[in-house]
């Protein structure tokens, strides 16, 4: 990481057992990983999945929803112009 290279996924898989099983929990949710076939194949050396869900968004939408993000500095708390919009202007910038 501090050369700026992407942490292999082998110790990315590591650590995320290693969290998972400190909560023996029987199902969880993973957002937003794995987010490539060989991470999804690392992963299920160590896990058994029996549901995968992928959504695909337009390019287009995904910039859309960026451009309307705020963040509420203070608090840290995310708004959307479009659904989520603060109660009251404030300490508001682009997020």
């Amino acid at each position: 990481m501090q050369q700026g290279l992407l942490v292999p996924d082998e110790l990315i898989i590591k650590v995320l057992m290693d969290e998972v099983n400190k909560h023996n929990e029987k199902s969880i949710i993973l957002d937003g990983f794995p987010r490539t076939l060989n991470q999804a194949k690392e992963l299920n050396k160590s896990m058994h999945m029996n549901l995968i869900v992928e959504i695909k968004v337009p390019h287009e939408v995904i910039v859309e929803r960026m451009a309307n993000r705020w963040l509420h500095m203070p608090s840290g708390r995310t708004y959307s112009l479009d659904y989520n919009p603060p109660k009251k202007a404030g300490n508001f910038r682009l997020n």
